[in-house]
């Protein structure tokens, strides 16, 4: 049976699960700026410095994608990946001088069909973010000639400290239900971002 502090918990959880303070990810992604050293961006989202606790569970982006690696995305890692993007280059307007073949492949340019609710400015850039690090898997970013996968990060190229996760949704049939085709030209969907959890010396959950 669920006690008072769990379902205290679970609520307060189901409310935040989609809140991100911009100008606190802004403040991070300053601090975090500098280094090269993944853990020590990392341990920002894992630990509370005021208070000396560490987080059991760290921040991070949750889809509802059948891929296990594309199921939780370490914040840290994706604000990594975003920092470490290339450039966003705009085609120039007119005719492709003959020879010259059209630019593709990312990053481009972002246009928000679907009209999801998100909170950076345009112009967009939408760039492929790859599963966070893991046994076997090191940290690693999106290049040339990779799979982009379904997952993307959309930001302002002028302030990316500030950006959006959203993910190409799984494919449905007539029914609504999931068939097996790989295609990702499929809506995005914006994935659920879950602030890290903070426990104190007495195990009590204080802030999400």
């Amino acid at each position: 049976m669920e006690s008072q502090t769990q379902t205290r918990v679970r609520r307060t959880r189901i409310q935040t699960q989609s809140f991100i303070d911009v100008e606190h990810q802004r403040a991070v992604f300053e601090r975090t700026s500098t280094s090269g050293d993944i853990q020590d961006e990392a341990c920002l989202d894992e630990n509370d410095p005021e208070n000396g606790d560490v987080s059991p569970t760290p921040s991070h982006y949750e889809t509802d994608l059948k891929e296990p690696e594309y199921q939780y995305l370490l914040a840290s890692d994706v604000r990594r990946q975003v920092r470490q993007a290339p450039a966003y280059e705009k085609p120039p307007r007119g005719k492709r001088p003959p020879g010259v073949p059209p630019k593709s492949g990312y990053p481009h340019e972002f246009f928000n069909d679907e009209e999801l609710p998100l909170r950076t400015e345009r112009p967009r850039s939408e760039f492929p973010i790859l599963p966070s690090s893991g046994p076997g898997r090191p940290a690693s970013n999106f290049r040339p000639g990779m799979e982009a996968g379904r997952v993307r990060a959309f930001y302002n190229e002028d302030d990316r400290s500030v950006f959006d996760v959203g993910y190409h949704r799984e494919s449905t049939t007539d029914s609504g239900l999931r068939n097996d085709t790989n295609s990702v030209n499929t809506p995005f969907k914006l994935a659920t971002y879950r602030p890290a959890s903070y426990s104190s010396d007495t195990g009590e959950k204080r802030r999400f």
